[in-house]
């Protein structure tokens, strides 16, 4: 070791011996294998294929004294500016886990002991039903489960509240719930050589009534472009009663003559929504005759606009709809939002949901105007069928969707799904993300994938419904299991790749500073320009795939949107120029 090292090793030590006084346990930093029994359970050897093995790597710390040292001080915690965020219970229950405020300096620790592990495998920590088909068939199938321990149900036996340490070597968090809402993000998990599967911030795309006035937000900014974005092109309009002015303007048009033509030409002119914390087709309730009473009580008829705190959206029925067989039918596709710093997005197919009755616009009966899995399960016994007989029976894919409009002379086009459909679900998208990303955490570890509903009225237009986190994951018939759990694998390849291009541009980065420290000759152990070089780390770390870790050419996840892009490749072309 030469004397420059030599010095810079003892200062550190020096530092490290205050931090010991201090009452920090940095004993792992000098020899990661000198550890505690429990320190040994949480660190277990890599799981590094035997070919792989050796004792140089392609990405390996030059050295990881100084390799941690360095990325002390420049990987600097900062909580989440969000106050729903920031007032969690971050020692609370969270499905069995130990809470620990030095979970991602452990990671560290272990992280630059074995930077390898990062490229040869993918380690998860899940908290899915164990016989989940993501669980079961996709995390055990890419990738290892390392606590299988974990799941909803354990968490609720005796003394199952805290009894697991949060294993360190994970290298992704892919949770059912809010995680963040438990656990710190950037400190107590979701390190920056980490993922997880949730971004602090969504609220704006799948809360109904966020969602509703950051449209309403973002079409005031093209109201001199509509050629550009129109809200009314592709969302039904749709007012928030909880907004004392939007609720006036509903019952303005709600006490005119114009409702009352609609409401002779459509019956259904509007759905009452609840805007937040209902799924499975509850809490959406057409507005016949019996709820336009309710309606008009509930809010003196208007003079109550402001007072009434029930969080209720009035949102227009699309009335001529297109049918297939007869009945009601919406999409679901799925929305990547791979990372937020800066925003990357992808866009996936999913599949048709039809209605089990006929509809009928004169119907005030919600089956027929709701086409989702729960209320269909719920007709058990229709025409003789079992359960999985109504789930094939209420489940169509895009071929087929686009081969009945084929028959019916609806559509001509044989490429009809590439030239029109699906640039008109990405267009949706694109908009949906740009009105919505102001909310989203900007941290390079977090992603989350959204389930996009929409409908279609009789000319082939779509209207966006609704997008739901956590959408529904474990599949419902062959076709859907299939699709959703290459869909799952696909956008943990896209993950991968991302967190792989940022690990291995944080170790290149610390290799070549740890030079420039031994070289600068220090006596002091700081870093010289630090406030300089966490700038520099900041800007490193933010994502974007590498050369060697790009996502292969047969995933079927479409990119729509890479903000490292400039002008309109940002949107793959799918946004004029003059409507950036």
């Amino acid at each position: 070791m030469s004397s420059t090292k030599v010095i810079f090793v003892v200062v550190l030590g020096l530092n490290l011996l205050a931090l010991i006084i201090a009452g920090i346990n940095t004993n792992f930093l000098f020899n990661p294998h000198s550890q505690t029994q429990t320190h040994q359970k949480l660190l277990p050897v890599a799981d590094e294929p035997e070919s792989e093995k050796s004792n140089e790597h392609p990405y390996s710390f030059d050295d990881p004294i100084i390799a941690h040292y360095l990325l002390e001080q420049l990987d600097v915690f900062s909580t989440i500016g969000d106050k729903e965020v920031n007032h969690a219970n971050y020692t609370g229950k969270a499905f069995g886990l130990k809470y620990n405020n030095n979970y991602c300096r452990d990671h560290r620790e272990y992280f630059v002991n074995h930077p390898e592990e990062m490229f040869y495998g993918q380690k998860y920590i899940t908290n899915f039903y164990t016989n989940h088909k993501v669980r079961s068939h996709v995390v055990n199938k890419i990738g290892k489960d390392l606590q299988p321990e974990i799941n909803p149900v354990t968490a609720k036996l005796p003394g199952g509240e805290f009894k697991y340490d949060q294993r360190v070597d994970a290298n992704f968090f892919f949770t059912i719930n809010l995680f963040f809402y438990y656990r710190q993000l950037g400190k107590q998990f979701s390190c920056i050589t980490q993922a997880s599967n949730h971004i602090p911030g969504h609220d704006n795309m799948y809360r109904k009534d966020n969602a509703a006035q950051a449209l309403v937000s973002y079409a005031k900014s093209y109201k001199a472009r509509p050629e550009c974005f129109n809200y009314r092109q592709y969302f039904p309009k749709t007012w928030i009663l909880t907004e004392r002015d939007q609720c006036k303007d509903f019952f303005k048009e709600f006490n005119s003559p114009l409702y009352q033509r609609l409401k002779e030409e459509r019956s259904i002119v509007y759905f009452r929504k609840i805007g937040a914390d209902v799924h499975e087709g509850h809490g959406v309730f057409p507005v016949t005759d019996e709820e336009e009473v309710y309606i008009r009580e509930l809010y003196g008829n208007g003079t109550k606009c402001g007072q009434v705190r029930a969080n209720n959206l009035i949102q227009y029925n699309v009335h001529d709809l297109m049918l297939l067989e007869g009945r009601k039918f919406h999409f679901r596709t799925y929305l990547l939002i791979a990372s937020t710093n800066p925003v990357i997005a992808y866009y996936h197919d999913g599949y048709l949901r039809l209605a089990v009755e006929e509809y009928d616009a004169e119907s005030d009966d919600v089956k027929t105007f709701v086409t989702n899995i729960g209320v269909n399960l719920k007709e058990e016994g229709l025409k003789g069928m079992t359960p999985n007989q109504i789930q094939e029976y209420t489940t169509w894919f895009l071929t087929k969707f686009h081969a009945n409009l084929m028959d019916r002379g609806l559509v001509k086009d044989p490429n009809w799904l590439d030239n029109y459909l699906r640039p008109q679900f990405k267009k949706v998208m694109i908009h949906l993300t740009r009105m919505a990303q102001s909310r989203f955490t900007k941290q390079s570890s977090v992603h989350e994938l959204f389930g996009l509903d929409f409908i279609m009225d009789a000319d082939l237009g779509l209207w966006f419904i609704e997008a739901n986190t956590m959408p529904l994951l474990d599949g419902f018939t062959k076709g859907s299991t299939i699709l959703l759990n290459d869909m799952m694998e696909e956008s943990f390849e896209i993950v991968f790749a991302l967190l792989r291009s940022r690990t291995k541009r944080i170790i290149d980065y610390i290799n070549k500073l740890t030079e420039i420290v031994v070289n600068e000759k220090y006596s002091s152990g700081e870093i010289s320009y630090l406030e300089e070089r966490r700038k520099e780390f900041e800007l490193l770390t933010r994502n974007k795939f590498e050369p060697e870790f790009q996502v292969s050419a047969n995933n079927r996840f479409q990119l729509i949107i890479d903000e490292n892009v400039r002008g309109t490749k940002r949107y793959q072309d799918l946004l004029e120029q003059d409507c950036l």
